[in-house]
This record gives C-alpha cells, sequence and structure tokens, in this order.
C-alpha cells in the first residue's frame, strides 16, 4: 500500500515542536524585546531520550506547564534558505497540561486563539498553519522556502499486530469499551458478553487472531497501542466484517478511531470486497451520527436475547 515507516522518519529529525491548545487558545512563547515576538515551543534533539520525554521535561522547564495526553501529530520538513537546506521537525499536540506559566523579565507565556497567531509572530501564517494541521491525521508536512501552504502526505501508523502485542491490544479493548458500560451501567454480572468483559487473550487469539481471512490492525505510536479495529473478509458475501472498534480512553478526540475506520474501509477495497459492515449500539446516538458522517447507512436493526440494547447493522458498499 505503499506505507511510510513512522520509525525511521523520527531517528533523522533534529527538533521537536509542540502545539498545546484549551479553550483560551494555543500556548506560545515570548522573549521580550524582540522583533519576533511569538513562537511555538521548540525543542533541540537529545541523543538517547525519546521526544516524548524530552518534550515533556523541557516544556516544563520552559512553560511551566506539564503536559499530559501527548500526541505525535507530523513530521515538517522545511527548507530554510535559498541553497535548499532542509531541516526535519517532529511535530506534537497537547489538549491538557497543568500548571502555572513560567513567566519572567525575559520571557512571557501565553495563549493565543490560533486564528489570530499569524497577527502575533513573524511567520505566524506559517504558525498557524501548523496549528491548524494538528487537527488531522499524522501526516508530512513539506514546505518549500518562502511557502505558506504545506504539501502533505499522510504517515500510516497503522498495521497488523503481531501475536505478542495480543495482551495489549485486550487491554486498549476492554479499556474502551468499558468507558461504554460505565455510561449504560452494564455490568459483567447481567451482561457478561459485552466487550469489556468478553475479550481476553484467549479470546481475541483464537477468534480474531487465528481466524481464517480475519485481520486486526492497531494505531501505534511510541510503541504504544492507542486503538484498535477487527476487520473479517466473509468471503460468501463478499463483505468486510468490521468490528472491536476502540480507542484508548486517554487519547479519545484524537482522530484515532477515524484513522482506524479510514483504514479498515481502504483495506477492504484492496481486498475487493463489496462493501463493509458493522454492528453497533442503537442507543448510542452520538456514535451512530458519527458512522453516518462516514458514510455509512443504517441497514436494519435487530434484539438478540441477553442483549440490553437495540443492535443495528450499519452499511457501506464500496463498488
Amino acid at each position: 500500500m505503499g506505507r511510510k515507516r513512522l520509525s525511521d522518519l523520527k531517528l533523522e529529525a533534529s527538533k521537536y515542536m509542540v502545539v498545546v491548545e484549551r479553550e483560551e487558545g494555543v500556548a506560545v512563547y515570548r522573549e521580550r524585546n524582540t522583533y519576533r515576538r511569538y513562537s511555538i515551543p521548540t525543542f533541540e534533539k537529545e541523543e538517547g531520550i525519546s521526544p516524548e520525554q524530552t518534550i515533556l521535561t523541557r516544556y516544563k522547564a520552559k512553560m511551566g506547564y506539564e503536559i499530559i495526553n501527548l500526541i505525535f501529530k507530523g513530521i515538517i520538513n522545511r527548507t530554510i534558505d535559498e541553497n535548499g537546506t532542509t531541516e526535519k521537525i517532529l511535530l506534537y499536540k497537547a489538549t491538557e497540561c497543568y500548571g502555572s506559566p513560567k513567566s519572567d523579565e525575559r520571557s512571557a507565556i501565553e495563549w493565543i486563539p490560533r486564528e489570530r497567531l499569524h497577527r502575533y509572530q513573524k511567520g505566524g501564517d506559517i504558525a498557524q498553519a501548523i496549528a491548524n494541521l494538528t487537527d488531522e491525521r499524522c501526516s508530512i508536512f513539506t514546505y518549500g522556502f518562502g511557502d505558506k501552504e504545506p504539501v502533505k502526505s499522510e504517515i500510516c501508523m497503522i498495521d497488523a499486530i503481531s501475536e505478542e502485542l495480543i495482551p495489549e491490544a485486550v487491554e486498549v479493548i476492554r479499556l474502551a469499551f468499558r468507558t461504554v458500560a460505565d455510561t449504560y451501567a452494564f455490568s459483567e454480572e447481567t451482561f457478561p458478553n459485552f466487550a469489556a468483559y468478553m475479550v481476553t487473550n484467549e479470546f481475541l487469539t483464537k477468534f480474531y487472531y487465528r481466524r481464517p481471512n480475519q485481520y486486526i490492525f492497531a494505531y501505534i505510536d511510541n510503541e504504544k497501542i492507542l486503538g484498535v479495529i477487527a476487520l473479517y473478509h466473509n468471503r460468501i458475501k463478499n463483505m468486510a466484517e468490521l468490528s472491536i472498534l476502540s480507542v484508548h480512553p486517554e487519547y479519545r478526540h484524537s482522530k484515532i478511531g477515524e484513522a482506524l475506520l479510514d483504514y479498515a474501509v481502504r483495506f477492504a477495497k484492496d481486498l475487493a470486497c463489496d462493501g463493509a459492515v458493522l454492528e453497533m449500539m442503537v442507543e448510542n446516538t452520538l456514535l451512530k451520527k458519527w458512522f453516518l458522517s462516514k458514510d455509512f447507512v443504517l441497514d436494519r436493526e435487530y434484539e438478540t436475547p441477553n442483549c440490553p440494547y437495540k443492535i443495528g447493522v450499519m452499511k457501506k458498499m464500496l463498488k
């Protein structure tokens, strides 16, 4: 499928940039009495230390905030002079942090609305574009010298899991479905067949990993599984049956679920499937609305014994 391997690309980077954004805006750093008034925090690579650990440590020292929920969002390839000299920067985003801004007579930390970044910084149009790109799936952003808009190419962070990763995948699935169980007051005693309780290492190995025509894909960042989806190619019906779409609760709202679903649909197209189907809880109207926005339609609804909700079958034709 022409996927680019993330680990090799990361090793080539020399700097790390992080966009931390809350309701107040994007956190920016300002050195007082300088023309370049505001900048998105950027840190030099430290050998022998992971990018994530470097950012967490140095962001606290420079900005005063401790970051949680740090998400890798892409790589910036930037041409920095007319001779074609380039630099590679790893781009991260976080939407949660705590602490107090570290401001003094030499520097200040402020929160600037994203749409106003271009007004406050030399080259702020690029900063604003970078902040906007953190809303999208993980990509490579390439700037030519003097260009304002990047050329983008998607980085694939999704791949089929190996058997040794099943325990970690099981943990993510159970955590993801446990939040649903808590919302709708399901328990292991009342609904033992719910994924939050039923999915175990043995179950996933037997019924998913070793099942013919079955694929399990994981969204992996920094060698950690953040999301999972399974695809079974029903060759009799020539349909891709999708299941156990799960995102770790700490990494939701980062477009990981969207990336997994899109990947599975593209994979189904590569298998020449006529369409893709999945089942969901009809009462979960937000999830239903999300699938509808992804061009799935509600094909039918049905009830089954010992299941406390109505099941909806969502379908998307691919031919």
